[in-house]
């Protein structure tokens, strides 16, 4: 197992750095979210560089369009797992999809605390949650029974059609526990999709080596950043790890594919932008990736 210490740091700084992220797209109008600044401590340093605001916006609208094409496939009740949601908002914004059976976020303990305070102190967010299908548990991801009994204390249901999210998770794990994690997912979960979003880089890529050192430096560490270096490496961990119908895109595809041209148009007249060179090798570290369990006899399909 790795360093908990170091790994809690990192995930602790980068769950800050991601919401006032967010928090920046909403005060740019590249999304509409209207309870993130509640996870924010000081909305006047969300300000983000226009570079940063596409990515993250494209990182947002991508991962919205996956839960949605799962969650709008029929009209059976479904399960979110979300682990590693961090303040992440989701629920709050697809709270009113029908299908939603139940929506489940397992993190480490002190950040499920601090989001629940932070919620207790928000009449806004505390009335939305009153009888919804929302629960949260604390627990460390890697230890596959502190996370049975995650699962088990928010009720999820292996049988359910359940979709898994890993949003910028499993780069802050060691290789062999992304291995061991994607593997007791698929032999745990019955039906499921798994959706994930990392960064990804090469050990002789210069571009990522510079990426580690920048993100060492405010005391965030990646282990198993340069385990998956490519689309094709992360497909086939999946495909290894129990999972079938694999795909992983990088974000350039991702922001010409997942997000419609009209969409494009509008946020690209939000921020003047020259820098489309860093932008494209930027993304060109980031990959989306997803994969399916299914029942044996159930015929295979993709999103």
């Amino acid at each position: 197992m790795s360093r908990l210490p170091g790994r809690k740091r990192s995930l602790s700084i980068t769950a800050h750095d991601a919401i006032g992220c967010k928090l920046s797209l909403a005060q740019k109008g590249y999304i509409t979210d209207s309870f993130v600044h509640h996870f924010v401590k000081d909305p006047m340093l969300s300000h983000r560089s226009p570079v940063v605001n596409r990515g993250y916006f494209t990182r947002v609208s991508s991962i919205e369009h996956i839960l949605r094409c799962f969650l709008d496939a029929d009209d059976s009740p479904k399960q979110i797992l979300s682990l590693g949601a961090g303040f992440d908002t989701l629920y709050f914004r697809f709270r009113d999809l029908p299908t939603i059976g139940l929506w489940a976020e397992i993190d480490m303990p002190k950040l499920v605390a601090e989001k629940a305070k932070i919620i207790g102190h928000a009449p806004d967010l505390a009335g939305i949650l009153e009888d919804a299908p929302y629960r949260a548990a604390g627990a460390d991801i890697t230890d596959s029974g502190a996370l049975v009994a995650a699962m088990e204390q928010c009720g999820v249901d292996v049988g359910v059609p359940t979709l898994v999210l890993l949003e910028c998770v499993t780069a802050y794990l060691e290789a062999d526990q992304v291995r061991r994690l994607l593997a007791f997912l698929s032999g745990h979960l019955e039906r499921a999709v798994v959706l994930g979003y990392d960064p990804m880089s090469r050990p002789e890529d210069r571009f990522g080596v510079v990426m580690v050192e920048n993100l060492r430096r405010r005391g965030i560490m990646l282990p198993s950043l340069m385990a998956f270096p490519t689309c094709e490496a992360r497909a086939e961990l999946l495909r290894e790890t129990g999972w079938t119908a694999a795909e992983c895109i990088d974000k350039n595809r991702a922001y010409t594919s997942l997000i419609s041209p009209s969409e494009r148009a509008r946020i690209e007249r939000l921020e003047f932008l020259d820098e489309y060179e860093e932008l494209r090798l930027l993304f060109a570290h980031y990959c989306f990736w997803w994969a399916e369990k299914r029942p044996l006899g159930q015929p295979d399909r993709s999103l």
